[in-house]
């Protein structure tokens, strides 16, 4: 705070075993505004959780640290700020949004006590994007009047609003649980106002219904400017690649398309009885790549649709479920990494067209 700092990054890993309940409780007093805490709280220092009768009964379910902390401005010229696994209340949020004038970018990973969120004219008006993942109890984002240009959420189902985000152009949204039959049609839902002028989306369809469950079928709708299409999909799923052709004909100017591979052994064959020719998808990723039939089946079904295809990059890794680290892989992922690895540079690489640039990470 006394350098004014204009980008912060407070990054907490977890150690195994431990949950998001676990984070460090950013201070309130650091920032002048009053704890949530009941009368007749006893806490010490440093901060720990801490339950008693008058918390679980409030906003806060827990007290809050008191701490000999000072307070001020020191955040004015922040620009960035990132928080991992750093438990922040709605009270911390709207503080930095309303009073940090040049913030134009917040990241939150695992605030427990982060319910609702909203991002809204006059407050931060430099925000141009913002991250929202593993705070679990979220339960609506409002997002309106806002030059917001990127939102990236990952987490548990909740209720988004947006409106009259003219800026917007990325938006990513991975949920954590199966409650909805359908996710991508309640995304959809959710973006119908902006789909129009999306550039880059992704999404977690890997707990869709099954297409031939007509009350639950998602038809994608259109996606005119959609130039990067980022799937999480279950690559064993029967109708796996009728969904991904749906996708491909909802965004004729797609240039580039990730698949991120989930697996989960379902028997039968997938149904490749569907043909979607597409004019300028250049660059196929196929991230969380394995040894198997199925996951071979939706590269060699982009190859022979995608007409125009200049680059294939095969990565093993499954990097949307670790730490950017890479920390807590186990040794069975390791040793299914470099049998992809392996399988990808000796057998995948001889059925690549030779006009087409093969990668393996």
């Amino acid at each position: 705070m006394e350098r004014e700092v204009e980008e912060l990054e407070l990054e907490f890993l977890l150690t195994q075993g431990h949950k998001f309940q676990d984070s460090y409780i950013f201070p309130h007093q650091l920032l002048g505004i009053s704890h949530l805490s009941g009368p007749g709280c006893h806490n010490t220092y440093p901060p720990r959780w801490e339950a008693c009768e008058d918390c679980i009964t409030s906003a806060s379910s827990f007290c809050r640290p008191h701490l000999d902390l000072p307070t001020g401005g020191g955040f004015k010229c922040l620009k960035v700020l990132h928080l991992e696994n750093v438990d922040v209340d709605g009270q911390v949020v709207e503080y930095f949004l309303s009073n940090c004038r040049a913030l134009e970018g917040l990241s939150i990973t695992g605030a427990i006590h982060l319910l609702t969120l909203t991002v809204a004219a006059p407050s931060a008006p430099s925000l141009r994007y913002l991250v929202v993942k593993n705070c679990l109890r979220v339960t609506s984002i409002t997002i309106c009047n806002s030059h917001l240009c990127s939102f990236i959420y990952k987490g548990m189902s909740m209720h988004l609003q947006l409106d009259n985000v003219p800026s917007l152009v990325e938006v990513c949204l991975h949920q954590a649980d199966s409650k909805t039959s359908d996710f991508a049609a309640l995304a959809f839902d959710q973006l119908s106002s902006h789909l129009f002028q999306l550039h880059t989306l992704m999404l977690d369809v890997q707990f869709n219904a099954p297409l031939y469950l007509s009350a639950f079928a998602c038809a994608v709708p259109k996606l005119p400017n959609l130039q990067h299409l980022d799937l999480v999909i279950l690559a064993d799923d029967l109708w796996s690649l009728r969904r991904l052709a749906a996708f491909l004909r909802a965004s004729p100017h797609l240039k580039k398309l990730v698949l991120q591979l989930q697996f989960y052994p379902i028997k039968g064959e997938l149904y490749n009885d569907v043909q979607c020719p597409h004019d300028h998808l250049r660059v196929v990723e196929i991230v969380g790549y394995r040894v198997s039939k199925k996951a071979t089946q939706h590269l060699m079904f982009l190859i022979e649709n995608a007409a125009a295809l200049e680059k294939v990059v095969i990565d093993p890794a499954c990097r949307w479920l670790h730490h950017r680290t890479g920390a807590y892989r186990s040794f069975i992922e390791v040793k299914e990494e470099g049998e992809a690895r392996d399988h990808a540079m000796l057998q995948l690489k001889e059925i690549i067209p030779p006009t087409v640039e093969f990668v393996c990470l």
